[in-house]
């Protein structure tokens, strides 16, 4: 599935969660942790995170603040 020019691999899950962020961005390391720990608890759902900054430019500007999870 391809969101805002983002990939996202579901593998076997029919339950993803994605978070769009940057290093450098404080919010998003708050919600990483949150993040980390939810993956420990629900191990049938596939969670990824995307890099921003790593996004072509074209598809940056689908997120114009960040973190975004969907």
């Amino acid at each position: 599935v391809t969101d805002g020019g983002v990939r996202i691999d579901f593998g076997s899950s029919k339950i993803a969660v994605v978070k769009i962020g940057a290093d450098w961005c404080g919010p998003c390391k708050v919600l990483e942790k949150e993040l980390e720990t939810m993956q420990l608890a629900h191990p049938d759902v596939a969670f990824q995170k995307v890099d921003l900054e790593k996004l072509p430019s074209e598809d940056r500007k689908n997120f114009p603040s960040i973190p975004v999870t969907r």
